[in-house]
């Protein structure tokens, strides 16, 4: 696992967290966080911006900063997640990001952090802390949660799934 913080420049990361911000970035519903969630309180709004190989939308050059310097030689999945503040931290289930037919894809995973909360993203062994314009690499086969903020109005994350050289 690495931690980069200070990931993008602070131009260009405050373009990229006051478009995700803004009340014109069109966010859907999503009443499922992850497949086998079991709490059913629990829902986020999703934006995809890359998926079934190609790309979903219209906003991809918001990501591009991200995709370049990541050096992506293949994106699997890149989706947005924004979940809203709750009386406790709950987390959203233990999960590997992206996995084809059942099994797990041998690939990288990456969160890049648009907010700062106290939702941080758990590991087995470890945690990382939502602090904005920070990312989190690891292998895909890692598994991982996200929990969701008592202190912040929202928790936005972007999850990076990809094939690196």
């Amino acid at each position: 696992m690495q931690i980069i913080d200070d990931f993008l420049p602070e131009g260009e990361f405050r373009q990229i967290q006051q478009t995700f911000l803004s009340e014109d970035f069109p966010w859907f519903y999503n009443g499922r966080v992850v497949v086998d969630q079991t709490n059913q309180d629990l829902y986020q709004m999703c934006h995809s911006f890359y998926y079934a190989w190609e790309w979903q939308s219209q906003y991809r050059n918001l990501v591009a900063p991200i995709v370049n310097r990541l050096d992506i030689l293949q994106p699997l999945r890149i989706k947005a997640n924004l979940t809203f503040k709750m009386d406790d931290n709950y987390e959203s289930g233990w999960h590997n990001d992206f996995e084809a037919k059942g099994e797990i894809q041998d690939h990288q995973t990456a969160i890049f952090y648009v907010t700062t909360s106290n939702g941080p993203t758990l590991f087995k062994d470890a945690k990382v802390d939502c602090v904005a314009n920070r990312m989190v690499l690891f292998n895909n086969r890692d598994t991982h949660t996200g929990t969701y903020a008592t202190d912040a109005k929202q928790r936005v994350v972007v999850n990076f799934n990809f094939v690196s050289p």
